[in-house]
C-alpha cells in the first residue's frame, strides 16, 4: 500500500537584513525565520528568547476577578472546593495543577474525574450528585464546563456555585455559573486565546497568588501547564510558547518524581528532554491510563512526593501502556484490512471507518495514524449495528473537522471538539447518511477538492553541512508544534546505503542510511510507519527533519524521514518565476495611493460599495502582466487561485480591508444582497457570485445563507453547481439556527485570522504558495 503523494511546496528566495541574520545567529535560521514571516529584528529576537517574553495578565482573561475573588473567599471561609476534570493528559494536568496549588494555599480541596467508559467527557449530574455529596461548597471545572449548563443549574439547586475554566468553543449561550474563564471569550489575536485547560489553570492560579500577596508562587506548577499544552497540540503561539519553554526548562533541571519514574522507565535522560518527548513517551502513558482505566489516581501520582509510590504507580502505567499499544495495532491492522477489502472509501474526502468492536479508548489514536497515511480527515466509529455508534475524528490542515461535523448535527446525538479533533456520536441507522453528509460539508470547505497533504520545506540542507552544533543552533525554534512546526529541509540527489533495517516491537518502522554521492557523507534517519511502504531504489530528493538524540549516555545527530521524490521520473519542482512584488499593504484606502498604478494592471478587489473604478471580482479573473490585489483576499484557497489565473509577473499588495468579518456585519450585508435578488423576475443567484459580492470564501457565505433559512427569514434551495433559488419567506428552526451561528462564527473568526496574516507575512511568503510557471 503506498502513500498519497505530498506536494512539495519549495522554500522561496528571501533575503535577509544584515541586522535580521545577526540576530538570528545564521544565514540558515535568518532565511527559515524569513519565510515563515519573521522578518523584523525585535520578533526574531522574542522568538528565539521566550525565556524573556513577558507573561501576559491574567486579568484579560473574562470574569477571571470574579473567579479570583470566590475561589479567596472560599479559602477564607474553609469552604471545601471541588474540582471536576477531565480523563485526557491536558485534563489530569488542569486537575492537578489546581489541587496542588489550592493545597498549596491551605485549601481543603476534592476532586474527579469521569471515567471515560461509563461517562465520557463533561460534567454528568448522576456523579456531581454523589461527587457534591462530599462536602463539596464551591465547584471548579478545568478543561471542561463551559457547556455544562443542566450540571451548573443543578449544583445551584443544591446551594453551590460553579466557577468554570475551560478552552473548548462556546455554545451560543454560557452557562449560568459565577464565572466562566475560557479563553475562547477573547479576540481571535489575544495572546491568551491559544490556551489549553492546563493552560488556562494555570493564568487563574497566577493571578489567585498575586491576588493573596503570594507572587510567583503560581510557576511552581508551570511544569505541569507545559504537559498539557504539548499532549492537546495547543498552538504554540501567544502565552503558550513561554510557557510551554519555561516548563521545559523546569522538567529538565528539577523535574517531578512522577515526570523521573516515567522517564527512567522509558530509558531518556531528563536532561535532553524536548516536546517529542512529552508527545510520544510521557503523554501516552498518561492517556493509557485515561482511555483504558480511570484516570483520578493521576492526580496524586503528578503530585506525589514519595519515590517508592511514583515507581510502583509509573511501573503500572508501562502496564497500560503496552496494552494501549497492543490495541492500536490490533485496530490499525483492522482499518488497514477494510481499505484494502473496499478501495472506494479512499475516493472519499474523509475517510470513515466503523468496527463494533473497537475499544472507544484507542481509536482516536488509530485515526491521528491513518490521517498521517492517508493526508485527509478520518473519522473512526465503534458500537453495535443495533445501538449508537461512537467515535472520534482527526483532521488535516485546511479542515475544521469539528464545524464539518456541525453540519451533520440533524443526523448526531452529540459531538464536540477543536478543528484537528472531534467526537460524535450518532444512531447506527444514520451512518450511511453521515458519511454523505460529512464528505459534503469537507468537500465545501476543500472547494470541492480531496484534501492533498502539502509539505512545505522549510530550506535545502546537504547532509555535509549537518552535525551537533547546527541541530543545537536550530533547536533554539523549539519547543516545535502546531503553531510552529519542526522544521523540514531537503537533501538533493542521495540514495540509500546498505538494506533498511526494521525496528520496532512489531518491526512496523525503518532505520534507514542515507548516502550524499558528491561529498560522501552519511545521515542515519528513521522512517516511522514505513514497513509496508515503498522506498526509492535509486537517486532521489529527501525531506527530512534533524534533532538531537540521546544514545548510551550520548547525544547524536538523528534525522526523520519524511518524504522522498525520486530523481528518474518523480515530480520534479517547477521553479517559481522571479516576481516584481510591491509592497503597499499600509494603504488602506485607494485614494491614498502612494504612485499611479500601470495601466495594464488587473485591479481584484472584492465586497467594497461603490466597486473600484475599472477593479474585478474572482469572476473576472484573466492573465495580466501585473495584478493588483487591492482588498484582502478571503483566503489563501482564493489568494492562490488569483496568482494561478492571473499569471502575473508583478504582483502589488493593498490591504484595503471590506470590513465583512465581524458576523452582525456579514450578515446585514448578506440579507441586503438576498433582497435584492428576491426583488428580480427570477430570483436566483451563483453562490460564486454572492462570495465575490461578500469577499469571503463560499463556505461561509454558504453557512450565512443556510442560518437566514434556518432563522426563518428565507427559503433557499441550492443546486450541485452551487446555483442559489431564493423565496420569501420560511420556517424557523431555532435548534439547527443555533447551530450554525456557532459554525458561522467559526468561519469568520477563520478569515479574520487569515486576513491577520496576511497583512504581517513577508510578501515572498503570501506567493509561494502558487508557483508561477515560466
Amino acid at each position: 500500500m503506498s502513500l498519497p503523494a505530498l506536494e512539495w511546496l519549495e522554500p522561496p528566495a528571501v533575503d535577509p537584513s544584515p541586522e535580521a541574520r545577526e540576530i538570528a545567529g545564521s544565514d540558515l535560521l535568518a532565511c527559515v525565520l524569513a519565510r515563515r514571516g519573521v522578518t523584523s529584528p525585535a520578533d526574531i529576537l522574542s522568538l528565539l528568547n521566550p525565556a524573556g517574553q513577558p507573561a501576559h495578565p491574567p486579568s484579560d482573561l473574562p470574569d477571571l476577578d470574579r473567579g479570583v475573588e470566590r475561589i479567596a473567599r472560599a479559602l477564607q471561609l474553609g469552604q471545601r472546593i471541588g474540582v471536576w476534570g477531565d480523563f485526557d493528559v491536558d485534563g489530569q494536568t488542569s486537575t492537578a495543577l489546581l489541587v496542588g496549588a489550592l493545597r498549596s494555599l491551605s485549601g481543603d480541596v476534592c476532586y474527579y474525574i469521569p471515567i471515560r467508559e461509563k461517562e465520557s467527557h463533561g460534567v454528568h449530574i448522576a456523579s456531581l450528585r454523589t461527587f457534591l455529596q462530599q462536602g463539596v461548597q464551591l465547584l471548579l471545572t478545568c478543561d471542561t464546563g463551559v457547556t455544562a449548563h443542566e450540571a451548573v443549574e443543578f449544583a445551584a439547586q443544591h446551594g453551590v456555585e460553579t466557577i468554570i475554566t475551560d478552552h473548548h468553543g462556546l455554545p451560543p449561550a454560557l452557562p449560568p455559573a459565577a464565572a466562566v474563564i475560557n479563553p475562547q471569550r477573547l479576540p481571535e489575536a489575544h495572546p491568551l486565546r491559544p490556551l489549553c485547560g492546563a493552560g488556562t489553570a494555570y493564568k487563574f492560579i497566577e493571578a489567585l497568588c498575586a491576588y493573596l500577596g503570594r507572587p510567583g508562587e503560581e510557576a511552581q506548577w508551570q511544569d505541569l501547564a507545559a504537559l498539557g499544552t504539548v499532549a492537546d497540540l495547543a498552538l504554540l503561539i501567544g502565552e503558550n510558547r513561554p510557557l510551554v519553554w519555561r516548563g521545559m526548562e523546569q522538567l529538565r533541571q528539577n523535574p517531578r518524581l512522577a515526570v523521573q519514574a516515567m522517564l527512567e522507565n522509558a530509558n531518556i535522560k531528563e536532561t535532553w528532554l524536548t516536546e517529542e518527548h512529552i508527545s510520544f513517551t510521557l503523554a501516552p502513558r498518561l492517556n493509557a491510563l485515561g482511555r483504558l482505566s480511570d484516570a483520578n489516581p493521576a492526580v496524586e501520582f503528578l503530585l506525589s512526593s514519595s519515590p517508592s509510590q511514583t515507581a510502583v504507580f509509573a511501573a503500572q502505567l508501562e502496564g497500560y501502556n503496552l496494552e494501549r499499544r497492543q490495541l492500536c495495532d490490533q485496530v490499525y491492522a483492522a482499518a488497514q484490512n477494510q481499505i484494502r477489502q473496499d478501495p472506494g472509501l479512499l475516493r472519499s474526502p474523509v475517510l470513515i471507518l466503523h468496527h463494533p468492536l473497537w475499544p472507544g479508548g484507542v481509536i482516536g489514536i488509530v485515526a491521528s495514524r491513518l490521517v498521517e497515511q492517508y493526508q485527509r480527515p478520518v473519522v473512526m466509529l465503534t458500537g453495535h449495528p443495533n445501538g449508537p455508534l461512537r467515535g472520534s475524528a482527526r483532521s488535516v490542515e485546511g479542515v475544521h473537522i469539528t464545524q464539518a461535523i456541525a453540519e451533520t448535527e440533524p443526523l448526531l446525538l452529540g459531538f464536540g471538539g477543536h478543528p484537528m479533533a472531534a467526537g460524535l456520536a450518532l444512531p447506527a441507522e444514520k451512518l450511511g447518511a453521515f458519511r454523505r453528509e460529512l464528505a459534503r460539508a469537507v468537500r465545501r470547505q476543500t472547494a470541492h477538492q480531496v484534501p492533498v497533504g502539502q509539505l512545505t520545506i522549510d530550506a535545502e540542507l546537504p547532509l555535509a553541512q549537518i552535525n551537533l552544533d547546527l541541530v543545537d543552533h536550530l533547536e533554539r525554534l523549539a519547543p516545535f508544534g502546531p503553531g510552529n512546526p519542526p522544521l523540514t529541509f531537503v537533501a538533493r540527489s542521495v540514495k540509500l546505503r546498505g538494506e533498511p533495517a526494521e525496528i520496532g516491537r512489531g518491526q512496523e518502522h525503518r532505520r534507514m542510511t542515507v548516502f550524499d554521492p558528491q561529498s560522501e557523507t552519511l545521515l542515519e534517519v528513521l522512517w516511522w510507519q514505513s514497513a509496508d511502504l515503498p522506498y526509492p531504489q535509486g537517486e532521489f530528493d529527501l525531506a527530512y527533519r534533524l534533532r538531537a538524540s540521546t544514545f548510551q549516555g550520548q547525544r547524536r545527530v538523528q534525522g526523520e524521514w519524511v518524504a522522498y521524490h525520486d530523481r528518474e521520473g518523480a515530480p520534479i519542482p517547477v521553479a517559481q518565476a522571479a516576481l516584481a512584488l510591491t509592497d503597499w499593504r499600509s494603504v488602506h484606502a485607494w485614494e491614498d495611493l502612494p504612485a499611479p498604478l500601470p495601466s495594464d494592471a488587473l485591479i481584484w478587489a472584492e465586497g467594497l460599495s461603490p466597486r473600484l473604478p475599472g477593479s474585478v471580482d474572482r469572476l473576472g479573473w484573466r492573465p495580466a502582466p501585473v495584478l493588483v490585489i487591492a482588498t484582502l483576499p478571503p483566503s489563501r484557497g482564493d489568494l492562490n487561485a488569483a496568482l494561478q489565473a492571473v499569471q502575473p509577473q508583478s504582483v502589488i499588495l493593498l490591504g484595503i480591508d471590506p470590513g465583512l468579518d465581524d458576523p452582525q456585519t456579514f450578515l446585514t450585508r448578506l440579507s441586503g444582497l438576498v433582497r435584492a435578488v428576491l426583488k428580480r423576475p427570477e430570483p436566483a443567484e451563483s453562490l460564486a457570485r454572492l462570495a465575490a459580492a461578500m469577499a469571503h470564501p463560499l463556505h461561509n457565505v454558504r453557512l450565512g445563507l443556510e442560518w437566514l433559512a434556518a432563522a426563518g427569514h428565507i427559503h433557499i434551495q441550492i443546486s450541485p453547481e452551487n446555483q442559489v433559488t431564493f423565496s420569501s419567506g420560511g420556517t424557523p428552526d431555532p435548534t439547527l439556527s443555533q447551530r450554525l451561528e456557532v459554525a458561522l462564527r467559526t468561519a469568520l473568526q477563520e478569515t479574520a485570522a487569515f486576513h491577520a496574516f496576511y497583512q504581517q507575512a513577508a510578501p515572498a511568503v503570501l506567493t509561494a504558495h502558487s508557483p508561477i510557471q515560466s
